[in-house]
């Protein structure tokens, strides 16, 4: 399993950093910038362009900086992390409800959802594996 500070703080870099860049590079095209431009020189003399530019570029390298800690955190993980188990989430849905790894067929019979899609945090369960006349 992933080491989870290391996962929140690739997460908040990550994420407004994503934004910042996107809807700056959406702001500067409505004030004038090109999509694909070869030379940068005639936008100089665009001041609502030039300001916004360097907070897409310094929004680029966090997003740079939070990939290099997911995978960081996936090396490490994965050579000294703990093992997730069959069902580390407690997830009720039938693709957690079957041994890891999964049996070469899948499932050996039908299974039938008896749960409603809303009720995850219920404690009846969401799914029989082993329904009245199944393998018959």
């Amino acid at each position: 399993m992933y080491n989870e500070r290391l996962g929140k703080i690739h997460f908040w870099l990550m994420f407004p950093a994503f934004y910042i860049q996107s809807i700056g590079q959406m702001l500067i095209g409505l004030n004038g910038m090109n999509r694909r431009i070869a030379n940068y020189d005639h936008i100089a003399d665009i001041p609502a362009v030039v300001d916004p530019h360097m907070w897409i570029t310094i929004a680029g390298y966090v997003i740079g900086t939070s990939v290099l800690i997911f995978v960081y955190n996936a090396i490490v993980s994965i050579r000294k992390g703990a093992v997730a188990g069959n069902n580390p989430w407690n997830s009720r849905s039938p693709e957690f409800q079957v041994a890891s790894p999964m049996p070469v067929h899948n499932y050996d019979h039908p299974f039938e959802v008896v749960g409603e899609p809303y009720d995850y945090g219920l404690d009846e369960p969401y799914v029989n594996m082993n329904p009245a006349g199944a393998g018959d």
